[in-house]
């Protein structure tokens, strides 16, 4: 199965806070009234019109309130771990598997329509949560290993071509960590390019936090 696939077993972001809620959050939202807006009568006295929308503000800010339980819960459990998510970059290339979202950014702020997400200079579309267990299948999934390129006989690439193969390299082993710190990322990033690729580049020539930053982005989109 790959990566794509599982990821359309996910659950849309707009709808996980009440397929995921906990049973008592999930039993008190479906015990809430139906409003009654749809079958009104068509000439209500003042006082019937009253009752009416009283009733229907009810429930309406009964489910709500119960609703915004069951968000601040699924928004805990994806911070902390207990599921994760995953969507695609905008600007969206086609060809570009759905990938992990930090849990940092799963904040209320941060929430946007559609099941999207944007904050901290990155916007993903089409979010799914996930339990954990689906992703050990995605990284089972995946390939261990991108291949090698040909090699040339004339010139050398560049360090910034060095650095993207590392990056589609790193990603696909499932070696990048959304939430580990950027300067550990860029770091494993330099690793990667000075293992593979030896003697292309001289010391970190080209390789420094905020070229290797630049790039990464450029993958992820």
């Amino acid at each position: 199965m790959n990566i794509r696939a599982i990821w359309e077993r996910g659950i849309p972001l707009a709808d996980a806070d009440i397929r995921l809620a906990q049973p008592n959050l999930r039993d008190a939202y479906n015990a809430v009234g139906p409003t009654l807006a749809h079958s009104w009568p068509d000439s209500p006295s003042a006082a019937d019109a009253l009752q009416l929308i009283q009733h229907d503000v009810r429930c309406m800010s009964e489910r709500a309130t119960i609703r915004a339980k069951m968000l601040d819960c699924l928004l805990k459990w994806l911070r902390d771990g207990h599921l994760v998510a995953y969507g695609f970059v905008l600007p969206r290339n086609p060809d570009a598997p759905p990938i992990r979202v930090p849990s940092d950014l799963f904040e209320k702020r941060f929430l946007c329509k559609d099941s999207g997400i944007k904050g901290h200079g990155i916007e993903f579309s089409a979010v799914h949560v996930l339990d954990p267990r689906r992703v050990q299948e995605i990284e089972a999934s995946a390939p261990k290993q991108l291949p090698r390129p040909a090699s040339h006989a004339r010139g050398r690439k560049s360090v910034g071509d060095l650095i993207m193969q590392s990056v589609q390299s790193l990603l696909v082993e499932g070696k990048i960590d959304p939430d580990a710190p950027y300067k550990r990322t860029a770091d494993l990033i330099r690793a990667h390019v000075h293992d593979h690729f030896p003697g292309e580049v001289i010391g970190n020539k080209g390789l420094s936090d905020e070229t290797i930053r630049r790039v990464l982005l450029k993958a992820l989109r």
